[in-house]
Parts: structure tokens; sequence; C-alpha cells
């Protein structure tokens, strides 16, 4: 009876060494943050790419306290809640040190299709960057640098509300006459948050900035 109990063991211990960490294979990684959502602590930590990761941080160091950043939704579910059905998540590509998965789903019977950019970083696969590929089309990188592509699909009403929400409040900004900065004026005007300069002439404004939302940063992030 002890040597069985003692191979049984043995066994266990083999199993257990062998098996291998979740960010070792870039499917079982992206695998392995969606399952933690059939809970209500989701997310991993250290899931980013040293890159996504310090303009994470630069974000963070940037947004007044109390104050939302770039992004106010979770990133993985394209969200604040979520209740997810339909998950699927397959590899599309994949190099000695670089891949894509993507995940598709639907949250409270919404599609989504995010498609995430993987690297492999010392020894470890890291999400690089998120695309949601289903419109309203967005690039987390994208939205953490300020790229004028961030959001494809947005009016152009739209992106300078979210350009002018990430401006330091009383910011003075010069435009010209033409019929696309008179547009943008008219939207800073109505923000009230920044003030308006033609040459020769400024002036500033308060900021009606709004209380933050509910954080979904898990183990992404949270946007409106």
């Amino acid at each position: 009876m002890g040597i069985v109990l003692a191979f049984l063991l043995g066994l266990a211990l083999a199993g257990t060494a062998s098996a291998k960490p979740i960010d070792s294979d870039p499917v079982t990684l992206i695998t392995a943050i969606y399952k933690t959502y059939e809970t209500d602590k989701a997310g991993l930590p250290h899931v980013y790419s040293k890159r996504l990761q310090a303009l994470i941080d630069k974000d963070d160091k940037e947004t007044p306290e109390g104050m939302v950043g770039r992004i106010d939704w979770d990133v993985f579910i394209d969200g604040q809640d979520w209740k997810l059905t339909d998950l699927k998540i397959t590899p599309v590509s994949q190099t000695a040190t670089q891949a894509k998965v993507r995940a598709t789903f639907k949250n409270f019977d919404r599609p989504s299709d995010m498609l995430f950019d993987l690297v492999l970083e010392d020894g470890r696969w890291r999400i690089d960057d998120i695309t949601k590929t289903l419109k309203p089309r967005w690039t987390m990188s994208k939205i953490l640098t300020d790229a004028p592509d961030a959001f494809p699909d947005a009016e152009p009403d739209k992106k300078w509300r979210r350009l002018l929400r990430l401006l330091p409040t009383g910011h003075v900004l010069e435009i010209g006459d033409n019929e696309a900065n008179l547009a943008v004026a008219e939207i800073i005007g109505r923000k009230g948050r920044h003030g308006l300069s033609r040459p020769g002439a400024a002036s500033g404004c308060g900021s009606d900035r709004a209380s933050p939302a509910a954080s979904g940063i898990r183990s992404g992030f949270t946007a409106d």
C-alpha cells in the first residue's frame, strides 16, 4: 500500500511540475483572462507588454486626482458591466516573438470582436495592444497616445470632445477662420472648459468635468 501511495504522489507532483504558466502561450493567456469574468473579481495582473504598460502608467500620471483617464471602460469586455456568452478565443497568427489572438463574445447580447496583439518578453507572452474590430472601433494604444485615428468611426464632433477632455483646464487654443476651426470653436464654447484665442485675443474658462465613472481597469481599463 505504501508503495502505491508513493507512486500516486509522485505522479501528482510530476503533473504539478509539468504544468505550464498561463502566459507561456498566447491563447492560454487570453483564455485565462476571460475565465476570470466568470467571477466578480475579473482580471489578471501583469498582462501588458512593457510598451503598453508604460503608456498606461503615463496616462495615470497625467490624469488629475479624482478624474477619469483616457480610457474609462474595461477594454477586455468593451464596457463596465458584463454578462458574457458565446465566448470563443482563437489564434489568428503566431511567430517566435509575436502573436494575434481573437476573442468573440456577446456581452448582454451585444456582439464584440476583440483582437489582441501579443509579444514575447522575457519568455512570457504579454498583451501589446487591443483593438475592437466591430464598429465603433478603437485601438487601445492609439487612445493612450491621442492618435487621431484612435476612434476611426467617431463623428468629428465626438473626436474633438475626446481631445478637449484631455487638455488641461483653462488651456487656451488658437484657432483660425476656416470652417473646420470654427466648428471646433463651437464645440469648445459648448464644452466650456477651455479658452479660445485668435490673434491678439484670449479668454479662460472654468472646468465642468464630470465625476469619474466606475473604474473598469481590472485586467485592462475602462471610455464613454
